[in-house]
């Protein structure tokens, strides 16, 4: 979803390039002027590697961190899934590699057919990084 809404950023700016250029007044759209619009704080983006998977088979749940255009490596992930049961596991995620990326395989969950498990992903040596939440399903 973030990545829709910068792709949609880029081709804003593009188009306001274009437009201002016909108006006389050109503007080059270079990485300068797109960082401009994609800049901010650092935020986390987490996926998994498929959105359902079988009662019994393994997930995994990737990570990284993004400040601006840039994906800092080092930074150090704390993963809490939530069970059926209710009960919690907590997993410490290694470092993010030079790409700035990290993972994790969970050990499978044995559910029903249509159970959400849902997890949250928190920076732990970064501060003011928003936790993200989410879910993958159990699907037969």
């Amino acid at each position: 979803m973030r990545r829709l809404i910068l792709v949609s950023l880029l081709i804003v700016v593009l188009a306001t390039a274009c437009s201002e250029s016909q108006a006389g007044r050109a503007i080059d759209p270079t990485k300068e002027n797109i960082q401009e619009v994609i800049s901010g704080p650092p935020h986390l983006e987490v996926w998994e590697k498929s959105e359902a998977v079988r009662t019994g088979e393994s997930q995994i749940i990737y990570v990284s961190l993004f400040a601006g255009d840039q994906s800092p490596s080092g930074a150090v992930y704390q993963l809490s899934v939530t069970y059926p049961d209710g009960s919690q596991s907590v997993y410490y995620l290694s470092p993010t590699d030079d790409n700035g990326k990290s993972s994790i395989e969970l050990k499978p969950i044995t559910a029903p057919n249509l159970t959400l498990i849902i997890y949250q992903v928190c920076v732990i040596n970064r501060d003011n990084i928003p936790c993200v939440t989410d879910h993958f399903l159990i699907w037969e």
